[in-house]
């Protein structure tokens, strides 16, 4: 019953709840003293994108952008999540901490996790190239697929138009813990930490290739999405 024609009337609840994902859920990110709640937290804030995908489907049934910009969405979110939570699992057994608070200078003992890290959050605040800015750009356009300018901004365009502030609100939260961990002098928690091991390499190397796949060439997974 509540698909499709029931979620018409859940939609202007949906815009809220999802603005609210991309907004607050953003400034409760910014608010984060450690590293892997930090992500957490993003994670959390980056599904708003996905229901504004869903949001734009309710709004007009016949929306052909809104699906595949959610599943790359998804796509793209759930390989650049799970790059930066390893990589903050190996930042965990060199330094011991995740406190940004305790981290400084990661780069000059770990270069190697300093650049995999940066490809990474790159990626999560929808670098173009990277797969995230694909899926993000996408549910973008697909806000405002069957917009005509003449009958003014709907709920849907007005909630997309908000929405883009949560790429500021990305860069502001990833560039911070970055530059908190690998920048500025090191500490004694960095100072002698490990590098990324070779086997430590593969996984995060085939993670940014795929990134990298998607990001430059969508149509690789947008193909598949075809009936």
């Amino acid at each position: 019953p509540l698909v499709p024609d029931g979620l018409q009337v859940w939609l202007t609840p949906i815009l809220v709840l999802l603005l609210g994902n991309i907004l607050w859920v953003g400034l409760v990110t910014i608010s984060q003293k450690r590293l892997d709640t930090l992500l957490g937290n993003s994670s959390v804030m980056h599904m708003g994108y996905i229901f504004l995908a869903i949001a734009a489907l309710i709004a007009v049934p016949g929306n052909t952008l809104a699906a595949p910009a959610a599943v790359v969405l998804m796509f793209a979110h759930g390989i650049s999540i799970a790059l930066l939570f390893g990589l903050a699992d190996r930042i965990e057994r060199s330094t011991g901490s995740l406190d940004l608070s305790d981290m400084g200078g990661l780069a000059k003992s770990a270069p190697s996790m300093a650049f995999l890290f940066g490809i990474a959050a790159m990626a999560s605040i929808g670098l173009p190239g990277l797969a995230n800015f694909s899926g993000e750009i996408l549910v973008f356009l697909s806000a405002f697929q069957n917009y005509v300018p003449a009958d003014g901004l709907g709920p849907v365009q007005i909630a997309c138009i908000l929405a883009i502030w949560g790429v500021v609100i990305s860069a502001v939260y990833i560039l911070r813990a970055y530059r908190n961990i690998f920048q500025g002098p090191a500490v004694k928690s960095t100072e002698k930490a490990a590098d990324l091991t070779l086997i430590d390499h593969i996984p995060a190397v085939l993670l940014i290739l795929a990134l990298l796949a998607v990001g430059i060439y969508p149509n690789l997974l947008l193909n598949l999405l075809q009936p």
